[in-house]
């Protein structure tokens, strides 16, 4: 994974912390909460019909800068200039829950992406990477997570998958080296 890479070769967090798992590593388009059965089946029902009908397409996300955010005490990548389809994402995911009756918890008023890849970090312990990050990455698919607390952290399960259609020809997909729908 090319994020975890430029971690282990350019960033150096001096003090304790938790290295956040590449296995973990997402960008959250809106936060639910706790939720039951009907409530997730409602979801997942109100997402393929909803993909269909938007504007929503596969997109690219360039994550070349770092933040320190101290309320949370994480450490993130994040894009300097985010895309338009993130947010169209962040009001496709509140679309859809709001669709299924379901009032999500926890969102701020500012939708910020980002990659968390580590947390628990003081402030003190930061230190400026050798390089800043550049990540390109493909995002294909919008996911619904389960996020479950164990012994060594969270682990975000994702629970189901949906395909973004791509807005690209066939032919234009074969250049890009893409797998055509």
């Amino acid at each position: 994974m090319q994020l975890d890479e430029w971690r282990s070769k350019a960033l150096f967090i001096d003090g304790v912390c938790s290295a956040v798992k590449p296995a973990n590593f997402h960008i959250t388009s809106w936060f639910i909460g706790n939720i039951n059965n009907s409530q997730i089946d409602a979801i997942v029902s109100n997402i393929d019909r909803l993909i269909e009908h938007s504007d929503l397409r596969r997109f690219d996300v360039h994550l070349n800068d770092l933040l320190y955010w101290s309320k949370p005490k994480i450490v993130c990548a994040v894009p300097s200039q985010p895309p338009e389809s993130l947010s169209m994402g962040q009001v496709f995911s509140q679309k859809v829950c709001k669709q299924a009756g379901v009032i999500a918890q926890g969102n701020s008023s500012v939708y910020k992406p980002h990659v968390t890849l580590y947390r628990k970090v003081k402030s003190d312990s930061l230190i400026s990477p050798l390089f800043m990050p550049e990540v390109r990455c493909w995002v294909t698919q919008l996911h619904l997570f389960e996020s479950v607390a164990g012994n060594n952290g969270v682990q975000y399960i994702p629970r189901f998958s949906f395909t973004l259609p791509s807005g690209l020809s066939e032919r234009e997909q074969l250049k890009q080296g893409l797998q055509p729908q």
